[in-house]
């Protein structure tokens, strides 16, 4: 993902998720294929779908194991054609975002606020990614041990490659894009 990790952090404002979607399609026309499908998890999930917009013609299919932004339902009139039981799970779903999206709430609109304290303090970005790592296990508690060895390399691989200022930036760069507010249409549209 551009400004994350090993591809190292974006110089310029405009990666949002549509400029990802077609970075991925050019990439995977460079690599030779002509025919592919997309899987996408966390911010996967938001460009996934938009690389099947972008590239209808190569893209296969579409899989995704996270729906960002309180995620299912995305769009106007979704929830009506959902069971009983989805219906449920799309409200707990909404309530769990809404618990723990604090951190996209301040990288949305101020993603340089973080970025500053991130790049600036293996502390704080030791701290940052402690909460995270605790606060999305659903099985967690403030006393459960968390994996030394994961947390570091996560860390790590942020504070060596300075990237937590663009991987922020993502929220606000996406934002912009129509990302969370139903604007962007489905990849496929269902059956009737």
């Amino acid at each position: 993902m551009p400004g994350f990790g090993f591809s190292g952090p974006t110089t310029e404002p405009g990666w949002n998720t549509r400029r990802t979607a077609r970075a991925w399609a050019e990439l995977m026309r460079r690599l030779g294929y002509e025919r592919y499908g997309a899987q996408g998890g966390d911010f996967g999930s938001i460009v996934s779908p938009e690389l099947g917009r972008v590239a209808p013609e190569a893209v296969i299919g579409v899989h995704v194991n996270a729906v960002a932004n309180a995620g299912v339902p995305t769009a106007p009139g979704d929830e009506d054609r959902l069971s009983e039981e989805d219906r449920k799970r799309a409200a707990e779903n909404k309530t769990w975002w809404y618990t723990h999206s604090g951190y996209a709430t301040q990288m949305a609109p101020r993603p340089q606020t973080l970025a500053y304290a991130l790049n600036d303090s293996p502390a704080g970005q030791l701290a940052w990614n402690l909460e995270w790592f605790v606060g999305w296990d659903p099985t967690a508690t403030d006393q459960t041990p968390v994996d030394r060895d994961a947390i570091l390399t996560n860390v790590t691989i942020f504070w060596l490659t300075g990237t937590a200022g663009s991987a922020a930036r993502l929220y606000l760069e996406a934002g912009q894009d129509g990302w969370g507010n139903g604007r962007r249409p489905p990849v496929f549209r269902p059956p009737s």
